[in-house]
């Protein structure tokens, strides 16, 4: 099984290869009824050990949300808008604390947003938002290539590229609060710029 765009749809569809057939389930966009707006041309997935499905998406007016499959059946949840500049906006999910986290990039600002949801992950449940502010002004930054997350217990850490000054940059949260550093590309005691690193970046505990 896999949850794949379709292009000829504007569609985000979850596949199931199944024994006897193939059957397709429209997640959101305009194949899934009462969809609109083109949606899942930037998404992300996570497998929970529970055999549940969670999917992280971007429809094209800007909105980020959150689908999950629990027991066979699809639930979604609107979780913030993102201001849209330019496509191909970066995002990257993990099940964390019980619950679901999901990175995405905002180009308007430079941040990274970093949304939780707690264990309950039922429709209504909160989602919490925190911002990770860029080392640089925003106009030297671009974290808009691409995110990795990594989680355990609860620890996580981000790793994302810098289009700009080419570097790999990690964030990790202590206490509630983000910092970043660059891990790769530039030395950070001379500013030397020894090579381009970190696209695509990629994480794991």
């Amino acid at each position: 099984s896999f949850v794949a765009w379709v292009p000829s749809q504007q569609s985000l569809a979850f596949i199931n290869e199944g024994t006897a057939k193939t059957t397709t389930t429209w997640i959101a966009g305009p194949a899934r009824l009462g969809d609109d707006a083109p949606a899942g041309r930037v998404s992300a997935a996570i497998a929970g050990t529970d055999t549940s499905l969670h999917v992280a998406y971007l429809t094209d007016d800007g909105a980020l949300w959150h689908a999950s499959r629990l027991a066979g059946k699809w639930q979604r949840a609107h979780v913030v808008v993102v201001p849209k500049q330019a496509p191909g906006n970066s995002l990257a999910i993990a099940r964390w604390n019980g619950g679901v986290a999901i990175a995405f990039d905002d180009r308007n600002s430079g941040r990274i947003g970093f949304a939780h949801r707690p264990a309950s992950l039922q429709p209504g449940a909160d989602w919490t938002l925190e911002w990770i502010e860029p080392p640089k002004q925003p106009a030297q930054i671009d974290f808009a290539g691409r995110l990795a997350i990594s989680a355990f217990q609860s620890k996580i850490a981000l790793a994302t590229y810098d289009r700009i000054g080419r570097d790999l940059y990690v964030a990790t949260r202590n206490n509630g609060k983000w910092s970043a550093v660059v891990v790769a590309g530039r030395n950070t005691a001379t500013s030397e710029d020894t090579t381009d690193a970190g696209m695509p970046c990629a994480m794991t505990r």
